[in-house]
């Protein structure tokens, strides 16, 4: 949807310009609308082990306007870095501040690191830990930070993997002028019990200023939060996700 406008039917989430420099490994660009380097789960929710979305991935941008450059240094390392005009989801949006008056020089700044076993590992090969950051003007009055921490790693059984994640968001503008901020740490389960019988679970623990995640009636205690995700996926039929899940979540 347009910047101001959110009353559309419908909203592009992806539009960008791929372009390559062929400078040693290949450097790998996008320039336009493309998705946030941070979180371990992602917007398109059949990607993700389970239905629900976690605690961590309400505290992440999700879309960015603006240019993006990946580079994959060896088979184990690769490095991401980019440039946008906001943190923000809205395509095009514009930094503004208390009094809606837009700032152009502050931009949204992000980068990150992804370190991925080699074959060589064994059982590990494809094991993968990324550290990312977003950093959208912060300390600047106006601003939000996103640190994000999160991997994944088989098992040596046979179709059992685990992941963890950690997110944080710091916003030293939050509630009129006070700082606040958000984390959360998940962890994740999922077993390949056949080629249509998918089992995934999800533990988590996130805590918060008061108001990021719901009103304490006592403004001055921060929120906590405590959930257990369990979700049971079966392939009916190609190309189509059927999925039971239960979910407890706790303050």
């Amino acid at each position: 949807t347009s910047t101001g406008v959110n009353n559309s039917d419908f909203a592009v989430k992806n539009a960008f310009v791929a372009l390559r420099t062929p400078v040693g490994n290949g450097i790998e660009w996008k320039v336009g609308v493309f998705d946030t380097l941070v979180g371990y789960e992602v917007f398109e929710a059949g990607s993700n082990p389970n239905y629900s979305r976690s605690f961590g991935f309400f505290t992440e941008p999700i879309t960015h306007t603006g240019v993006l450059a990946t580079y994959q240094i060896n088979e184990i390392v690769g490095v991401a870095a980019g440039i946008a005009n906001t943190g923000g989801n809205v395509i095009n949006a514009r930094p503004t501040d208390a009094l809606g008056v837009n700032v152009e020089a502050l931009k949204t700044y992000m980068g990150s690191v992804t370190v991925t076993a080699p074959e060589s590992t064994g059982f590990l090969s494809g094991a993968s830990l990324t550290a990312g950051v977003v950093d959208q003007g912060l300390n600047s009055g106006l601003g939000v930070v996103n640190l994000y921490v999160g991997g994944s790693m088989p098992l040596p059984v046979e179709g059992l993997a685990i992941g963890m994640a950690y997110d944080y968001r710091g916003n030293d503008s939050w509630g009129g002028g006070s700082a606040s901020y958000a984390n959360a740490i998940g962890g994740y389960i999922v077993y390949q019990a056949n080629e249509k019988l998918k089992l995934a679970g999800r533990a988590e623990y996130a805590s918060s200023s008061n108001r990021f995640y719901y009103n304490s009636p006592d403004p001055t205690n921060n929120n906590m939060l405590f959930g257990l995700t369990v979700t049971v996926d079966y392939s009916l039929w190609d190309n189509v996700i059927t999925r039971g899940e239960l979910r407890w979540d706790r303050e």
